[in-house]
């Protein structure tokens, strides 16, 4: 299954070594760092970055044979 894990770099809620740990450990996963983001990564001043990069890889990835 595609996957996309998203991230700020500044969480101090979930380190950022978690995020790269998880995307090491699902085969094929891609890892969007967010330069400076803290914990809400969708909201704030990165927001409109992290929906145009999550929608475009739901659009690369739409019908790749997974199902929700």
């Amino acid at each position: 299954v595609p996957t996309l894990v998203v991230h700020g770099t500044a969480d101090r809620c979930v380190p950022f070594a978690e995020a790269e740990a998880a995307a090491r450990r699902i085969r094929g996963a891609s890892l969007l760092p967010v330069e400076g983001a803290g914990h809400l990564v969708e909201i704030g001043p990165w927001a409109s970055e992290v929906q145009r990069r999550i929608a475009e890889f739901l659009g690369q990835h739409a019908g790749s044979g997974s199902q929700a």
